[in-house]
């Protein structure tokens, strides 16, 4: 398999000083300009996480910029567009790095489906932002003015100029009537270029970003479940997603060809262990074909997923499918597999340390892959891992799964505690602190809950954009303080739930559903009802 991988430019070491020798704007004299720099010399942590989101992605924008002979105060532009989240999203509708508008970005050749968005990918956003940016260079030969261009769209701009050369004024930007917002872009890229240029003059420090791409380009001919790629690259999901925030499911679009960012260090990892999975193994989702009397509530029990993954992953708005059409399935287990008792294997074993002893374990009626876990004193996640499932699969009686034991394992993988044990131990750890990159969803799954339990218990809706930093509770007050263990929450149906899916959600019986909330056995459970669920123990995903 061929690798095109990037090689980072020689002399300096690091990618600030590097940007600094090719910086060529003039500074001007502006109180906009000064004003900026203020900010920013008064907000050393902003500049401090930014710098940390920057890491993977500046040394390639910079190299991206220098090969096509622009200013490299080009290559800070992601700091005000997007203080480098690549998966910023402006309430207009912008996203990406580069902030770019859905037509923008189709215009510049930006695939944007289902399964992905070029908008977010940070290789293909930064060619069509420069694509972009060259044009409007060429158009108003003036750098400010592109990045007002860039911001406001060139026609307004060019609008602007027209009305002040019809005026006889000038046409710089600081002339020019523009909205206040584009005008401060302007400003706060000359004083984030200015801080580069010079941190010691304005008492700032700027964190070390190594000089070097962070990331080689492998290209593939076939879908990949991205937790799978993880696996072979030896790296986590999270790192394996931060450098490919373009995919927006589990795994890349069916078909090809792809691109996966790689670190460089794992290139070879990934490559040699994929070339030893066979192609029809590539991916966990199986594809299934709808027949008639089929419906979703019976082929998500088939496949052993909810109704609601079933209609998320098929991009679904309500519960009614037609006979003859596919549905992708984000299974970890296939039906031939549930039958055999066994779960799908993924040449993964190589995941577990060649010292370890293999045993077999033989799913019991009631157990999950955490409880598992605890039992065999093994890690949630490479238990899953081992045996090619997701965290959150529902395991079926009978079902054998592989477990390494050994002092190793106990060492290198620490077994993952629940927030209902912390509850329950009395430990105060019953907070968690948003780190870079986290969802609601890899919080949950983290700590043993679920996405409604954290919005429920800190009030959020589940929209809200986390910041590094932000300090969610884990479990109510009601729930960990109180004497008999038990709290009540109210749930709020969606579509296509059922009572079942909600019942195995909360650890909880159907029939308990029912009297707590006095359904009667016939009566049809409506989107949008709340019903009141009774925790005794902390919910399962």
């Amino acid at each position: 398999m061929e690798v095109q991988s990037d090689e980072a430019a020689a002399g300096e070491s690091d990618a600030w000083a590097r940007i600094r020798s090719g910086l060529s704007w003039p500074r001007p004299k502006n109180t906009r300009v000064t004003r900026a720099i203020d900010w920013y010399r008064k907000h050393p942590a902003y500049l401090l996480r930014m710098t940390r989101r920057a890491r993977p992605y500046l040394a390639f924008i910079v190299k991206e910029v220098e090969q096509r002979g622009m200013s490299l105060e080009f290559a800070l532009l992601p700091v005000v567009e997007s203080a480098f989240r690549e998966l910023a999203y402006s309430p207009a509708g912008a996203s990406g790095l580069w902030q770019f508008m859905p037509s923008t970005g189709k215009r510049y050749g930006l695939k944007q489906d289902w399964w992905y968005d070029g908008r977010r990918d940070v290789v293909e956003s930064t060619r069509a932002a420069l694509d972009y940016l060259t044009k409007l260079l060429e158009e108003f030969d003036d750098p400010l003015l592109a990045v007002a261009a860039y911001n406001w769209g060139e026609g307004n701009v060019r609008r602007a100029a027209a009305r002040n050369r019809a005026r006889g004024k000038p046409t710089d930007v600081w002339s020019l009537r523009l909205p206040r917002e584009t005008r401060s872009h302007v400003a706060r890229l000359l004083a984030i270029a200015a801080i580069v240029d010079e941190p010691d003059r304005y008492g700032v420090v700027l964190q070390s970003i190594p000089n070097r791409v962070h990331f080689a380009q492998v290209p593939l001919d076939r879908q990949i479940d991205l937790g799978m790629a993880a696996d072979l690259a030896g790296i986590t999901l999270r790192e394996l997603r931060r450098l490919n925030p373009g995919f927006k499911r589990s795994a890349t679009g069916p078909g090809g060809p792809h691109r996966l960012q790689i670190p460089t260090d794992a290139v070879e990892r990934f490559t040699a262990s994929l070339s030893d999975v066979p192609p029809e193994r590539h991916t966990r989702w199986a594809r299934h074909r709808i027949v008639s009397g089929d419906t979703l509530g019976a082929i998500a029990l088939r496949y052993r997923v909810s109704v609601v993954a079933l209609m998320q992953a098929n991009g679904l708005v309500s519960d009614r499918i037609l006979a003859g059409r596919h549905l992708m399935v984000p299974a970890s287990v296939t039906p031939d597999a549930s039958r055999t008792g066994g779960a799908m294997q993924f040449g993964l074993d190589r995941t577990a340390p060649q010292s370890l002893t293999k045993a077999i374990h033989r799913v019991n009626d009631g157990e999950s892959l955490w409880r598992i876990a605890r039992r065999h004193n093994v890690d949630l996640r490479q238990l899953a891992a081992w045996n090619g499932l997701s965290m959150e699969s529902v395991l079926q009686p009978g079902q054998r799964l592989t477990v390494y034991r050994g002092q190793e394992a106990r060492s290198r993988y620490p077994v993952a505690t629940r927030s209902s044990e912390l509850a329950e131990s009395g430990s105060s750890d019953t907070i968690h602190v948003v780190e870079y990159g986290d969802t609601l969803s890899e919080i949950a799954k983290r700590h043993g809950t679920t996405v409604l339990e954290l919005t429920k218990f800190n009030r959020i809706e589940e929209t809200t954009v986390l910041r590094p930093g932000q300090r969610l509770r884990l479990l109510p007050a009601s729930y960990s303080g109180s004497s008999n263990g038990r709290a009540r929450i109210r749930y709020r149906v969606k579509r296509g739930d059922s009572l079942w899916e909600i019942s195995r959600q909360f650890g909880v019986s159907v029939a308990s559903l029912r009297k707590w909330n006095r359904l009667p056995a016939d009566e049809p459970l409506m989107p949008g009802r709340e019903l009141d669920v009774h925790l005794t123990r902390a919910p399962t995903i």
